[in-house]
């Protein structure tokens, strides 16, 4: 379910009945209908939050165009117990590389060593000792 806060700047963007909600494990995601831009809609955000001494993280888009958003730290916090209970039920994802020296160098040549992942960086050093 939506936030106090959340319906409360969903009346003030005026999209209370062009909006759906969809259910995530750290609240809930909201579509909007409106006309305003994403500033309008994170500055609403914004003030409701403040005026009811409440977090409401809000990352808001449209399609193609611009973006704006406000992540408080606080927002983050959720993702922790929810990592945690994830990893309880299907274990740690592992962030581990089996290329071949081969597939990393081909792997240089298409996106370049800049843009190696950790794993790909140990698993080079670790073939070309």
């Amino acid at each position: 379910m939506p936030t106090a806060g959340d319906q409360q700047a969903m009346d003030l963007i005026g999209a209370r009945n062009t909006s759906v909600g969809a259910g995530s494990p750290f609240g809930v995601i909201s579509i909007i209908g409106t006309d305003k831009s994403p500033a309008e809609i994170v500055q609403i955000y914004k003030d409701v939050a403040a005026e009811m001494q409440d977090e409401l993280p809000i990352i808001a888009w449209l399609e193609g165009d611009q973006a704006a958003a406000d992540m408080s730290a606080g927002f983050f916090e959720h993702f922790a117990p929810m990592n945690e209970a994830w990893e309880s039920e299907f274990g740690r994802a592992k962030k581990e590389c089996t290329m071949s020296l081969d597939e990393l160098l081909d792997l240089v040549k298409s996106k370049g060593l800049q843009n190696f992942t950790t794993a790909e960086l140990q698993r080079l050093k670790e073939l070309s000792k």
